[in-house]
């Protein structure tokens, strides 16, 4: 049996999309869910994905909705984590569920699909000269934003409110 898998940076399964990737999975397929914070307390979560000071954050929720924040290189570690442990289960592809930017991350043999590497491209190709509308849930990713999406307008403007 094939098997592939999504991978959140919050819990899994995420509800929003676990049905759709279930829904488009070729017949006998596995679909495998899984997130970094799985099997954790939200105690056990702000401990352990403490941002640390001047780092980038990042914002997942619990199964049971919690909202989280998180510091970057916790999460990207447990990215890495994950990546390994689905890879060693006989996962290809690994579909990143975030579209943070992640340097480094990599696998042995299979696809890791990451977002990040895919949207800004197509989105910049897709709409120019359109503007794009970028909206985040933390004041503090506002900056990083603004700079990964910049090149998605034709004159390189992005609008700030």
């Amino acid at each position: 049996m094939k098997k592939f898998a999504t991978l959140t940076i919050g819990q899994a399964p995420r509800p929003d999309l676990a049905p759709v990737f279930n829904a488009i999975a070729p017949a006998g397929t596995e679909v495998v869910h899984a997130g970094c914070l799985d099997g954790l307390t939200k105690a056990e979560v702000d401990k352990q994905f403490a941002p640390v000071e001047s780092e980038g954050l990042l914002t997942s929720r619990m199964l049971d909705g919690t909202a989280v924040v998180l510091g970057k290189s916790a999460v990207r570690k447990a990215l890495q984590e994950k990546i390994h442990q689905l890879e060693k289960a006989g996962c290809s592809p690994i579909v990143l569920l975030c579209t943070g930017e992640f340097e480094g991350l990599t696998t042995e043999k299979v696809r890791l699909i990451e977002p990040d590497r895919l949207l800004p491209p197509v989105f910049a190709a897709l709409l120019n000269p359109l503007q794009v509308g970028v909206m985040v849930p933390l004041i503090e990713q506002a900056q990083s934003e603004l700079n990964k999406w910049r090149g998605s307008c034709k004159d390189g403007r992005l609008i700030e409110s």
